[in-house]
């Protein structure tokens, strides 16, 4: 794959993309959280959605257009959206609870049909290096079960990138980073049975590496291979580092962390990874055939013409 150099973002850009991480990481402190949380609403998730839903009305005020610091933002916004007005039209209740699911079974649908559309469009766009095919079928197979309940929800920010990637660049990994970061926090839950200062840290640690680390990483890039290891590694550290923690934690309870369940949730762990790796493989590879193809015409506009005889 092609590598080429470029300025960074300005340190003004970058402040704004991480607004969102810092957010999460603030209100998901105690005694933070414990006043969002009062009357037993949890008003955090909310409380992201209409900050990302500003940063992206002011990001197409200011531009015209997404601007990439407000990735992150899109990214989060597309998996808490649809939870944060479910639970406006919904109040959680017993007999709310069938329709509930039934509307949420309806957006992982929907989730599934964006994806799909989004993926036939861009059919022939992207020619994929086979590593991103096999990454790409990693994500789907390695926890099939998963795979279809929840795999529209993990590859629809993958897919929306998709549609930001020419103009962007590896920039556009934001989105899906932000995305996958919210499925992690919050359906695989790696603080989950954590006592509160362990699962403190791993909630702040994950908001740290996925949502500030990673774009601080990618936004300051000179190069588009540190792009590309800047949207994967900081997330792999924190994947690993929390379940570690988690090992450490359980070792010799009741509840020790067995071979069984470093599998299992070593699993979850390398979907999220996986699809990481496919979208970045994927954009970088869409952007090197749209940079080569853009290459060739300004080659041939700028080739003399041949004599006419």
């Amino acid at each position: 794959m092609q590598t080429r150099s470029f300025a960074p973002t300005p340190w003004r850009y970058v402040g704004l993309a991480i607004v969102p991480g810092l957010a999460a990481i603030i209100l998901r402190c105690d005694p933070l959280r414990q006043a969002m949380n009062s009357g037993g609403h949890d008003l955090v998730s909310p409380s992201i959605s209409v900050l990302c839903v500003t940063l992206i009305i002011l990001g197409l005020i200011w531009k015209r257009q997404l601007p990439p610091w407000t990735f992150p933002a899109l990214g989060i916004l597309l998996q808490t959206l649809p939870g944060a007005v479910l639970g406006v039209i919904l109040p959680p209740s017993p007999s709310n609870s069938a329709l509930f699911s039934s509307l949420v079974n309806l957006w992982i649908i929907a989730a599934w049909g964006v994806t799909l559309v989004i993926a036939f469009k861009y059919r022939h766009a992207v020619q994929m290096p086979k590593l991103g095919w096999l990454l790409l079928g990693l994500t789907l197979v390695i926890s099939p079960l998963v795979s279809l309940t929840i795999g529209s929800l993990l590859l629809l920010p993958v897919a929306i990138g998709l549609l930001l990637v020419r103009r962007n660049g590896l920039l556009a990994g934001l989105v899906p980073v932000a995305g996958i970061y919210w499925i992690v926090n919050g359906i695989f839950d790696p603080s989950y049975f954590l006592p509160t200062p362990a699962s403190l840290i791993v909630e702040v640690s994950l908001a740290a590496f996925f949502l500030v680390a990673t774009l601080v990483w990618v936004l300051r890039a000179h190069s588009t291979r540190a792009q590309f290891w800047g949207l994967i590694l900081p997330a792999a550290l924190a994947l690993v580092g929390c379940e570690a923690l988690r090992s450490a934690v359980f070792r010799g309870t009741a509840q020790a962390y067995s071979l069984q369940m470093w599998i299992t949730r070593g699993q979850g762990a390398a979907q999220f990874l996986f699809a990481l790796a496919a979208a970045a493989v994927m954009y970088k590879a869409f952007k090197d055939q749209d940079s080569s193809a853009l290459a060739v015409q300004v080659s041939d506009v700028s080739a003399p013409m041949p004599a006419v005889e």
